[in-house]
């Protein structure tokens, strides 16, 4: 039990260090310039695409009478999942589990799209369907697509209005469905190449604006709610991909690359300096050539130093000692054997007397 212990707690050793090597990414900047961090986009992409492969997959590889929609559905989801549990890392960078956190939900939104696909078509009773409804569902995906260009426009804007219109457009839809086919359905009729194609052209196409949106206004802290709101308008902006027409789809590219300029290219979201700090002055020294060109001026001696200094001295004459009369020793070069004649006087003479006098006042000063 003692070793079974040991082994546990050296394992929650390992876990706890591998937790806190992967929070490193989350509490950094994301650096939006290293290629690495693109890697999660392409796995997001390759997941819903292998989600969809497998649904066509289960239905076209068994017989009608065993095909399920229910096994299906599950296949599907497993697939999509275990594809994105982890992040492909192919070096460090920063940033990317808090931009994976935000790719992972593109599998459930695809696999959501399936499951309301089958359920309209689950309760048909006829092949014939007042047409009106196609109109209104029509009508429901232009209003997504007029949703998806406003967040395209500003994908950094801090308002739900694209948000809103997407759910009014969904909710209109879920009112008045389109039309139900009979034996019909993603996850459990037999699809032609035609709709198979265009299933996993669709898959692509939703994945990659999915993809390119959550990287366009990918959540700035780690945080769970800052997380769902770029989910929230990533989805509002691409889900209009699994509704429309076939034709429609080539807007799909004019989308992207809208986002793309306006993230990359536009100046809209810069913050200037200036805005954000006042400028402040800055005095360079001068260069060490105009300090070598000026000639130093340096104010004489007679100016620092009082004109006339008089030195009373009990018993003697007063003497004074002006500014002229500084001693300035000069000492001769060193001889052979080092010694220096300190008996050589400056420029100026001083007496006898006015030595004494000066030693006479020291010493009654001490």
């Amino acid at each position: 039990m003692e070793l079974l212990g040991l082994r546990m707690r050296g394992h929650t050793r390992v876990d706890l260090v591998s937790t806190l090597e992967e929070d490193e990414d989350d509490v950094s900047a994301i650096d939006f310039s290293n290629a690495v961090l693109y890697v999660g986009g392409i796995q997001a992409v390759s997941a819903c695409v292998c989600t969809a492969v497998t649904s066509i997959v289960c239905c076209t590889m068994l017989p009608p009478s065993l095909v399920s929609a229910v096994r299906t559905l599950v296949l599907s989801s497993v697939v999509g999942a275990a594809l994105l549990r982890k992040p492909f890392r192919l070096g460090r960078v920063h940033g990317l589990l808090l931009v994976f956190r935000a790719l992972q939900p593109v599998v459930p939104i695809y696999v959501g799209a399936l499951i309301v696909e089958q359920l309209t078509h689950a309760c048909a009773r006829d092949l014939v369907s007042p047409s009106w409804r196609k109109l209104v569902f029509f009508a429901s995906t232009g209003l997504m697509i007029v949703s998806g260009f406003m967040r395209a426009r500003r994908p950094l804007a801090d308002t739900d209005l694209p948000f809103l219109l997407t759910c009014v457009a969904l909710l209109a839809v879920a009112m008045l469905p389109p039309p139900a086919v009979l034996l019909s359905g993603p996850l459990c009729s037999l699809p032609t190449l035609y709709a198979a194609a265009e299933r996993l052209t669709r898959a692509v196409v939703f994945s990659l604006l999915y993809a390119t949106f959550v990287y366009a206004a990918a959540p700035p802290v780690q945080s769970s709610p800052e997380v769902l709101i770029c989910v929230a308008r990533a989805s509002a902006a691409s889900v209009w991909v699994l509704a429309a027409h076939l034709y429609l789809l080539p807007l799909a590219a004019l989308q992207l690359g809208v986002v793309v300029f306006v993230r990359v290219f536009s100046s809209e979201y810069e913050i200037s300096d200036e805005s954000l700090y006042s400028p402040v002055p800055i005095q360079t020294p001068p260069s060490t050539d105009d300090i070598e060109s000026t000639p130093a001026t340096l104010a004489p001696i007679e100016q620092l130093l009082p004109d006339v200094v008089p030195v009373e001295v009990p018993g003697h004459h007063t003497n004074t000692i002006s500014s002229n009369s500084i001693i300035t020793p000069t000492f001769p070069m060193l001889g052979a054997r080092g010694a220096v004649d300190i008996g050589a006087r400056g420029s100026s003479d001083v007496s006898a007397a006015d030595m004494a006098a000066i030693a006479a006042r020291l010493e009654a000063e001490d």
